[in-house]
């Protein structure tokens, strides 16, 4: 394993508490959320900075765990929009940042603002409610089809007709429009 693919492999770390301890990928709820559910994976295997350089077997595993992690926090929290960075110019480790986003979101219809990650470090969650928010998320990763889909090893688990990851109803275009047209 590479040294920048997780710490010290403990639940919690400076940066967040451990909700999945994938066999691809380890993830995380961050204590300094750009958004409130922020969530963060980090690639488990040999040092990779891009998902290019995974083979098909790793890239359909590593996706399927972050694809569950994302499901989970949109289940939680019910953003509008869940955006998917993997960005890899600080931390050139293969990882992706969760960052759910809301209908009062000051930036809806645009990109993350770029100094979103050190505004964030201003207001942390508190030890208790990190905790707490934490277990919550793992446990919705516990369902019966994230156990089916994680037990897959692998493979991409087949979602059921217009549903998304995770079995959660797509959200109708109509919201999708709304959150954009902000």
């Amino acid at each position: 394993m590479c040294n920048a693919s997780d710490s010290d492999g403990s639940d919690e770390t400076p940066g967040g508490v451990r909700i999945l301890n994938g066999k691809w990928c380890n993830a995380y709820l961050g204590r300094w959320p750009v958004r409130r559910g922020y969530a963060y994976a980090i690639w488990k295997g040999s040092h990779v900075a891009e998902p290019t350089e995974l083979s098909a077997e790793e890239a359909a595993g590593f996706w399927t765990e972050v694809g569950l992690v994302a499901a989970a926090i949109e289940r939680r929290y019910r953003p509008v929009k869940m955006n998917w960075l993997s960005l890899g110019n600080t931390v050139p480790h293969l990882h992706v940042h969760l960052v759910p986003r809301y209908r009062d979101d000051d930036h809806a219809g645009g990109p993350i603002e770029a100094d979103a990650f050190d505004r964030a470090h201003e207001h942390p969650l508190d030890d208790d409610t990190l905790r707490t928010e934490a277990e919550a998320v793992r446990a919705l990763l516990n369902g019966p089809h994230e156990r089916k889909a994680r037990d897959a090893a692998g493979g991409t688990p087949r979602p059921e007709p217009k549903r998304g990851v995770g079995g959660i109803p797509k959200l109708p275009p109509a919201d999708r429009t709304r959150h954009l047209a902000h």
